[in-house]
């Protein structure tokens, strides 16, 4: 069939006819004299091409012709629009021509058995290596959780929404992934945080985990597969403090602020310390930083277990009252609930000396295999925009009803094939590389834009919308994006700070309202004054003939 592109100046018309052999024959013309020389630049220069080559080649072979300001994607040119539009169409047609497999199945299997080798930045090498499960389709992953002593910052948040993606992504490539992520709820700041508040610790930590649990649903995260909290894990973590003391890598010594014993590991019985972080103890001095403690062997040693003070909390154990050191904790979880290899170890860059490296040491000393990737977040997890609201939908469709139709959509393609395999091939290949989150961002740009040159085109494409609008929300959903309601999103429903006054909307609409008789009153010095009102509420008002809308303007920004 005949299709047709919206151009700048122009509307340019394309036919493509599959030849014997295999390859495509086009027809093109243009509206405009000013456009005629492109169209038949394009026509003459695919003709004779099989769609393969077509599907191969790239926007920047027109460089050499001198017109590179025509390549600029934009939904008003026609010529690179035109392009896009030969592509695809190229695409349908070798589609329509093949028996393998029926409509909308063959570019499906096609991009799933393409699918690259996963290759992850492992901290240890400091290089990208291939992903190799100890168990072939399950990974096991620990990442190091939140000290629930007070609310998240960003760095939390950072760290809660990047492996998210990645048990994310590790589950869309058909792995079984088993994700723990802990809760540490009892240690030095929340003890101090408490008794500065004077408030019991436990209840501290309590009120803080349920705050970092909304600030995680919030953030669109989900769950991970468990979630302990050390105060639930002691008898765990006193065995693998027993097992090191009993195999000379950990001794017991005399507090001399409480009378009590302390359990210190002894870093020199572990040769291999120091090569995750590649932290030298000859190079360190003692004392520098912090006074040193004199009942331990050397400087270097780190507590496994501290006898208790008076009025803290405390858990009975062969050395008496106390509560666990920072690092043990970590080890002991992660072997009560994912066994003695973990495939990734994850947590912030800023743990990796010494939490990282101490919990390396000690699981290995106790003699469990411990780790095989440290997956340290060094790269940022919110590069293409923030995820404070995770539904950037102006980054995507200027339209939000294409995501809407989306959930409608029930046609087979749109619920199994991808509508472009090209995008979604890209989409994994981004991800494949050390979840490059900025590749698989750009992959779904390229999906939003077909839409947004679909919606301007006169033809009847309302399928195809479909199909690349459910593609884009199933990108999304391995990013945790693009999956609630957009009106919900623009009127800032489902999180930020408009979720805490149940009247906000209606506030907001009765505003919008008051403002709107002002400026049919020609009020305009009031009208100013609400518009100033909302603005300070976060409201951006969009005026048109039709009346005004609005929208929260820092969740689309």
């Amino acid at each position: 069939p005949d299709r047709k592109v919206p151009g700048c100046l122009s509307t340019v018309h394309v036919h493509a006819t599959l030849e014997t052999d295999g390859t495509i024959t086009w027809q093109g013309d243009s509206d405009a004299l000013i456009s005629k020389g492109l169209v038949a630049l394009l026509v003459n220069g695919l003709s004779g091409c099989t769609a393969e080559e077509i599907v191969a080649v790239q926007p920047e072979f027109i460089k050499a012709s001198g017109i590179t300001a025509s390549l600029t994607p934009g939904r008003n040119n026609g010529f690179y629009n035109m392009f896009k539009l030969m592509t695809r169409q190229a695409e349908e047609l070798a589609g329509a021509s093949s028996d393998e497999a029926p409509k909308g199945q063959s570019a499906a299997i096609a991009a799933e058995d393409k699918l690259p080798d996963m290759r992850i930045y492992n901290t240890m090498a400091r290089s990208k290596e291939p992903l190799n499960p100890s168990e072939p389709g399950i990974v096991n992953m620990y990442v190091c959780g939140v000290t629930v002593y007070d609310l998240c910052h960003l760095g939390h948040a950072r760290i809660m929404v990047f492996f998210d993606v990645v048990a994310r992504y590790l589950r869309q490539r058909g792995y079984k992934v088993n994700y723990v992520r802990n809760v540490t709820d009892i240690d030095d700041k929340i003890i101090k945080r408490s008794q500065e508040a004077g408030e019991p610790a436990e209840e501290l930590a309590r009120r803080m985990e349920q705050e970092m649990q909304r600030d995680a649903a919030s953030l669109g995260c989900e769950p991970p597969t468990h979630e302990p909290r050390v105060s639930d894990s002691m008898p765990e973590i006193t065995s693998m403090v027993s097992t090191l003391e009993e195999k000379q890598h950990a001794y017991s010594a005399k507090s001399e602020e409480t009378g009590g014993l302390d359990v210190y590991f002894r870093v020199r019985s572990f040769p291999s310390y120091g090569r995750l972080s590649r932290c030298s103890l000859e190079g360190n001095q003692a004392g520098a930083r912090v006074g040193i403690d004199t009942v331990k062997e050397a400087p270097e040693d780190f507590a496994l277990w501290k006898s208790a003070k008076i009025g803290e909390p405390a858990w009975e154990s062969p050395w008496g009252a106390g509560r666990p050191g920072w690092h043990i904790e970590c080890s002991a979880m992660a072997k009560k609930l994912l066994g003695d290899t973990l495939d990734i170890h994850g947590g912030g860059p800023d743990l990796m000396f010494p939490h990282h490296e101490n919990e390396l040491a000690q699981s290995e000393a106790a003699e469990w295999k411990a780790l095989r990737e440290d997956v340290d977040a060094l790269c940022c997890c919110e590069e293409q925009g923030r995820r404070e609201d995770v539904e950037v939908l102006g980054e995507f469709c200027d339209d939000p009803g294409c995501l809407g139709e989306a959930r409608r959509c029930e046609d087979a393609q749109c619920a199994g094939a991808p509508a472009d395999p090209k995008a979604w091939q890209r989409f994994h290949e981004a991800m494949s590389n050390d979840f490059d989150m900025v590749g698989a961002v750009a992959a779904m740009t390229d999906v939003s834009r077909q839409l947004l040159q679909l919606q301007q085109a006169a033809e009847d494409s309302a399928q195809l919308v479909s199909a690349l609008a459910a593609q884009l929300r199933t990108m999304g959903a391995v990013l945790g994006i693009l999956q609630r309601n957009p009106d919900e999103v623009l009127r800032g429903g489902g999180g930020g700070a408009a979720d805490a006054d149940d009247d906000f909307e209606a506030r907001v609409d009765a505003l919008v309202a008051e403002r709107a008789s002002a400026r049919k009153a020609k009020d305009f010095a009031r009208a100013d004054a609400i518009k100033a009102e909302l603005t300070e509420l976060g409201v951006v008002l969009e005026d048109a003939s039709s009346g005004t809308t609005w929208r929260i303007g820092a969740l689309v920004s």
